[in-house]
């Protein structure tokens, strides 16, 4: 018993962790578990962690694709590819390939002037989007999982840190 609450404890930490979520305040004033050798990362437990990091990832995109189409979808369509001359494609896009957190700048700042995706001249405006971190996080998060884009994953205060920018 005492192996199972040092494993869940090590993997509910490393999860949190990773999806840069901050435990909650009855959950941070649980007493730790005590270190003990049940506590080391064994390959089975390093499995399980990585198994509940990506089932956070899962989570994320899942939330993230209701995001996207609640407020993205108008524009860059079900499959990402926008429509010519008007909006750029999002699928396979090489303006965010190498900065994802272009992604977050466009939905809370808007993006206005001429920009090049995949090649392509775009200039117009997109307005910035209502929306709180978390969401802005989810949506980006399925953005770059999707369409063809290589995968990646922006937190709630990845948004906050690029607000704070402005």
């Amino acid at each position: 018993m005492k192996h199972r609450y040092c494993t869940a404890w090590v993997v509910s930490a490393l999860t949190l962790t990773a999806c840069g979520d901050r435990p909650s305040e009855k959950a941070a004033s649980a007493p730790a578990a005590p270190p003990s050798a049940s506590a080391v990362q064994t390959p089975a437990t390093a499995s399980s962690a990585a198994a509940n990091v990506s089932d956070g990832l899962s989570k994320q995109i899942k939330l993230g694709k209701a995001v996207y189409e609640k407020n993205c979808i108008a524009c860059h369509g079900a499959e990402g590819l926008g429509r010519e001359g008007m909006f750029p494609p999002l699928a396979k896009a090489d303006y965010f390939a190498k900065d994802p957190k272009k992604i977050v700048q466009a939905v809370i700042n808007g993006v206005n002037g001429q920009i090049t995706v995949n090649g392509k001249t775009y200039n117009g405006t997109m307005f910035s989007i209502a929306l709180n971190d978390e969401d802005t996080a989810n949506a980006a998060t399925y953005i770059l999982n999707s369409f063809g884009n290589a995968g990646g994953q922006i937190s709630a205060a990845d948004v906050a840190a690029e607000r704070a920018k402005q």
